[in-house]
C-alpha cells in the first residue's frame, strides 16, 4: 500500500507540472502575439512618421523658397514658419501616439 501512494502523489505531481507547463505555453504564444502586433504597429506609425516628417520638409522648403516680398507682406517670418512647423509635428505625433 505504501508503493500506491508513494505513485498517486508522483502521478499528481506529474499531472500538477503539465498542467503547468500548458499554461506557460499558452501565455508564451498569447506574448508572441501580442510582440508580433505591437512589432507591426511600429512598422505602421514608423512608416507614418517618416510621410509626416516629409510632408514638413517639403512645406518647409517651399516656405523657405517664397520671394522675399510674398513673405514681408504675409509678415511671415522663418522663426514663425519654424513655430508652425514644430507645434504641427507635436500635434501630428500626439494623436498618432494616442491610437
Amino acid at each position: 500500500m505504501p508503493t500506491t501512494k508513494k505513485t498517486n502523489h508522483r502521478s499528481d505531481r506529474l499531472e500538477e507540472a503539465v498542467a503547468t507547463l500548458i499554461q506557460n505555453q499558452a501565455a508564451f504564444h498569447s506574448n508572441m502575439r501580442v510582440q508580433a502586433e505591437i512589432r507591426e504597429i511600429r512598422r505602421h506609425n514608423d512608416r507614418q512618421f517618416a510621410e509626416i516628417i516629409a510632408a514638413l520638409n517639403r512645406h518647409e522648403q517651399t516656405l523657405r523658397h517664397l520671394p522675399e516680398a510674398v513673405r514681408g507682406k504675409a509678415r511671415v517670418s522663418e522663426e514663425t514658419i519654424k513655430l508652425t512647423l514644430n507645434k504641427t509635428l507635436f500635434m501630428l505625433l500626439s494623436s498618432s501616439c494616442s491610437l
